[in-house]
């Protein structure tokens, strides 16, 4: 929908709850303030170590500064692409989408972040923010071996994906008696 509206959409999508009304783009935020570019333009500037509401200000020049987390993945991968090693008709996929349930089998094998966005395809940004959500979850957790940060499978995490893997195979086999 949002490459369908071109840079309106966009800039719509860079929060959630963001809308336009007529010409203003409107941003939910915990203060409210009004800014008004002044023929200076918009600098958008996506941060891969923000992750907290947009920050907006004016700059010297008169343009204005919209600063946003980064945590879109890239290339960007539509709904009906599965991710790599990712089985689209697995429940754990439809539980929790195809690139986090990816991202929560290779936490088997605990890879960093690097690794887990080079096997998967999408952006560092992205897979940490996919780990940070599971992390929350309870299905992965998380620990820093030096400059890397390294993720793994909780107990939890493993009990989801062995429960998905027994209802697989149930539902596979024909039932007593038939």
């Amino acid at each position: 929908m949002q490459r369908e509206q071109g840079l309106r959409g966009m800039l719509a999508g860079l929060h959630p709850g963001s809308r336009w009304r007529e010409s203003t783009l409107e941003i939910p935020v915990a203060r409210e303030a009004e800014y008004r570019p002044e023929g200076g333009g918009v600098l958008l500037l996506p941060s891969a170590q923000w992750t907290g509401e947009p920050l907006c200000g004016p700059m010297p020049d008169g343009s204005l500064l919209l600063l946003y987390p980064a945590l879109t993945p890239l290339p960007y991968l539509p709904e009906d692409t599965p991710a790599p090693g990712a089985d689209p008709d697995e429940p754990v996929a439809a539980l929790l989408g195809r690139t986090r349930s990816a991202v929560l089998r290779l936490t088997l094998r605990e890879p960093t972040t690097s690794q887990l966005a080079r096997e998967l395809g999408i952006s560092v940004a992205s897979a940490s923010e996919h780990a940070r959500a599971l992390r929350r979850a309870g299905l992965v957790s998380t620990v820093r071996a030096g400059r890397a940060v390294r993720h793994s499978c909780t107990p939890l995490g493993h009990r989801l994906l062995a429960s998905a893997r027994v209802g697989a195979s149930a539902t596979a086999r024909p039932a007593p008696g038939r």
